[in-house]
């Protein structure tokens, strides 16, 4: 048999069960967001953490390729003076501002000695002319000597003995010679 029930109250009947499912259910549902947003949140942070470590390795890579970029460009631009400083040397000379080359080495050919044998030749430009390092061998002291005074006999070169080596078959110095232009 069925029973009716009558409700004869101003409010309606609460229903305990229901209410204690839904809010059972809400609080699932917002532990759950909770849970996957604290989940989230946390996998979100490691990314980001791996992230500016690697941001940073790559930072710190970037200036050692900079320095190393920098190093690079000084030896680069180094090299450059240095052979700017070779061309303008050689157009130097070219131009004729001072006097040839070949003149001036054709003028040590006649003063070397018999069989001297010129055995190094260094040039370089200097402020007032040119500077030649010569290694000059022969085979008697006396041929050394007559040398030297060539070289005190002509105008316009400065010369200095940097060292000399006597041996019993062959003497040798080197000579530093500055012809100074006119």
């Amino acid at each position: 048999m069925k029973y009716l029930r009558y409700n004869i109250s101003d409010h309606p009947r609460f229903n305990r069960r229901k209410f204690y499912f839904r809010v059972a259910v809400i609080l699932a549902a917002s532990l759950a967001f909770i849970f996957l947003g604290v989940n989230r949140w946390s996998r979100t942070r490691q990314l980001l953490v791996g992230n500016l470590n690697r941001l940073e390795e790559i930072q710190n890579r970037i200036r050692q390729l900079d320095q190393s970029a920098a190093r690079y460009r000084e030896e680069i631009d180094e090299k450059k003076r240095q052979w700017q400083r070779e061309v303008d040397f050689v157009n130097h000379l070219i131009r004729g501002t001072t006097r040839p080359l070949v003149e001036k080495m054709t003028l040590l050919e006649k003063i070397l000695p018999d069989q001297g044998v010129v055995k190094e030749l260094k040039y370089t430009q200097e402020e007032k002319g040119l500077g030649l390092t010569l290694k000059v061998s022969a085979p008697e002291l006396t041929q050394l000597l007559d040398f030297y005074r060539e070289l005190k006999s002509l105008p316009g070169i400065t010369y200095f003995i940097r060292d000399e080596e006597i041996l019993e078959r062959e003497n040798t110095a080197t000579v530093i010679l500055r012809f100074i232009d006119e």
